[in-house]
């Protein structure tokens, strides 16, 4: 409840402070594209773009597994039993989707060509699934006001998940 009380107050805020409404802004630049318009908002709550030192660095994984017991990488905070580090940086890690199955309650869960394991925290009708049979590529973010977003290429849509493995 107070996350999202701070959120609606972080966007209120803005506007006031900058002179221009960001809701209204996203909503005008992004009207098809729900995820664009998702990151447009969160973008708009972190304020003013930081420097190009301080900017989020785009990391791209290899696809040789990953062989350690403690993962690192992004996500790696959910596998080491909740622990988060609020101050890192928000990385972007491009993967390539392997395996995609669905269990009884709709949430999805993907097995990543490096190793990794995430799984939906929101379940997925059946018309919107990613085909089984199929391999994607995708891109993994770390929301701004927490979890994780996948972005498949092709699909219109955000996935939000946690990393099992």
């Amino acid at each position: 409840m107070n996350k999202h009380l701070i959120w609606l107050a972080g966007l209120i805020a803005v506007p006031a402070m900058s002179g221009t409404d960001p809701v209204a802004e996203c909503r005008a630049r992004h009207s098809g594209d729900s995820a664009a318009h998702i990151a447009c908002l969160e973008g708009a709550l972190q304020g003013p773009k930081p420097s190009a030192a301080k900017q989020p660095q785009k990391v791209q994984q290899q696809n040789a597994p990953v062989a350690e017991a403690k993962p690192t990488e992004l996500g790696a905070e959910q596998v080491r039993a909740g622990k988060r580090d609020s101050d890192e940086a928000r990385p972007q890690v491009l993967v390539d989707i392997v395996s995609v199955s669905y269990g009884a309650g709709g949430l999805g869960t993907f097995r990543m060509a490096d190793g990794q394991v995430w799984r939906e925290t929101v379940a997925t009708p059946e018309r919107a699934r990613l085909d089984s049979n199929k391999k994607y590529s995708a891109r993994i973010e770390r929301g701004a006001i927490g979890g994780y977003r996948m972005y498949v290429d092709g699909e219109r849509r955000m996935i939000k998940l946690e990393r099992i493995e």
